[in-house]
């Protein structure tokens, strides 16, 4: 006979026992997701550049441990970038489907592209849910990120030959070679952002191992900035000139704000240090630049001229060209667009067989609109709106420390700079490179849903 327990005491041993049993699996299955999707992150972030099969492996990681936790499922639900990926989702397929009825184009060809468009808005939800915000877990992928690009880069000059790096060929180390050049400005970009946050150290042990950082640090710089002047991409380049001045000069203004005795010597001894580095590198390389820029000379002339009717065939000639060219198929259905894989059919009626050889416009605005009209760009301009919205909000509210905020819209005013004259989507290492920064601006907003249980990867 079970004897009633005191009042106040709780409920009878048995029945505890019983809940404690129902209890603990559910706890293992979520520490058990938890380790699956940070597991995932990290694979992701290493093989961003080294590997596609890895980057896949570690985002079906992220998915599988997400869906196994309800935390994943009930807080996503209600999640603004989730709904607006979901819309796009729905309005891209229906597109892709009106479209195979009616083109002769070949329906694999068809939503092969249809993809390229979807994983955009998919992938980087994935990376933002398991980061959550958390700034040691935002410098673990980001450095493992970095290592990955540090390798690709190591095995392209292996393939080609260190002599490749000063012959005044262009080299895209294994990847696409006007990408390269971006991601090697962002990477530049976080070297010399966040180098303080890696230099920091506190006791004698700390020392010894900043001074390791700091030779770390120098051989990274070295390598990425030789790796971004070798690619030769003017887009990256003037994105760089755009958006490192103002960026270094917040920082450089924050700084001092935060510290107003800040040891000038040491800062000017960094300072000095990387302007040599940079500038021992670029002097190497400066006729690599000087051609590189030269060799468009008429072209820039008639673009700051104004005279866009004239510029001579070329690089730039040819970008003018697709320009036009998909602004004016564009206005023939400026509401909805031609949909997904329609450049292809279009291009065939240029003039120019150039042009009809370029793989896409060159350019990501355009192309969106040619692709989707005003209604397919309102979902892009939500995307963009959302990250920046978040960024500011994060840093307003003391979540974003001040070098991470000036790190990420730096690189995402690259990414905006850089959209004007190339064009990423369809290549599957930009929609990776995308998913690691817009997920990573995206966190600091899953930051604020700490309310979430099972599986939320902050609280575990």
């Amino acid at each position: 006979m079970d004897v009633p327990a005191p009042a106040g005491r709780g409920p009878p041993p048995h029945r505890t026992a019983n809940a404690l049993h129902l209890a603990m699996p559910r706890l293992a299955d979520t520490r058990a997701a938890t380790v699956i999707g940070r597991t995932g992150l990290y694979l992701f972030a290493l093989s961003v550049w080294l590997s596609t099969a890895g980057a896949y492996v570690g985002l079906g990681l992220m998915l599988c441990a997400g869906i196994a936790s309800r935390g994943f499922r009930d807080g996503l639900r209600r999640d603004p970038m989730v709904l607006l990926a979901a819309a796009f989702a729905g309005f891209t397929l229906l597109y892709a489907l009106w479209a195979a009825h009616t083109t002769s184009e070949s329906h694999a060809m068809l939503w092969d592209d249809t993809w390229k468009w979807l994983r955009l808005f998919l992938f980087f939800i994935l990376v933002a849910w398991w980061l959550t915000g958390d700034d040691r877990r935002v410098g673990a992928v980001l450095l493992l990120s970095l290592a990955g690009l540090l390798v690709k880069i190591l095995l392209g000059i292996q393939a080609a030959g260190p002599s490749a790096l000063w012959s005044g060929a262009r080299i895209g180390f294994g990847l696409p070679v006007n990408s390269v050049g971006l991601f090697c400005a962002t990477a530049l970009l976080g070297l010399l952002v966040l180098a303080p946050r890696a230099w920091r150290s506190s006791g004698q042990r700390g020392r010894r191992g900043a001074i390791v950082r700091f030779i770390a640090w120098g051989c990274a710089l070295i390598l990425v900035l030789q790796a971004f002047i070798t690619v030769q991409s003017r887009d990256a380049w003037i994105a760089t000139l755009i958006v490192f001045p103002p960026v270094f000069a917040l920082g450089l203004a924050a700084s001092l704000r935060r510290n107003p005795g800040a040891p000038w010597l040491r800062l000017g001894a960094s300072l000095g240090l990387a302007a040599v580095l940079i500038g021992t590198v670029t002097i190497r390389n400066l006729d690599t630049i000087t051609e590189r820029i030269q060799a468009e000379h008429s072209s820039w002339r008639a673009l700051l001229a104004g005279d866009f009717e004239n510029v001579p065939d070329g690089s730039i000639g040819y970008r003018v060209q697709l320009i036009e060219f998909g602004l004016q198929k564009w206005m023939q259905r400026p509401l909805f667009g031609w949909g997904p894989h329609s450049y292809r059919t279009l291009i065939e009626q240029a003039d120019d067989a150039e042009l009809r050889k370029l793989p896409h416009l060159h350019n990501a605005y355009v192309e969106t609109l040619l692709t989707f009209g005003l209604a397919g760009a309102l979902f892009f301009l939500g995307l963009m709106g959302g990250l920046c919205a978040t960024l500011v909000r994060a840093w307003r509210s003391g979540r974003l420390a001040t070098d991470y905020a000036l790190f990420l819209s730096g690189a995402l005013g690259l990414q905006l700079i850089w959209c004007l004259a190339s064009f990423g989507i369809n290549q599957v290492t930009w929609n990776f490179y995308f998913a690691m920064l817009a997920g990573t601006i995206y966190s600091y907003r899953m930051r604020l849903t700490d309310g979430q249980s099972d599986g939320n990867p902050g609280r575990v």
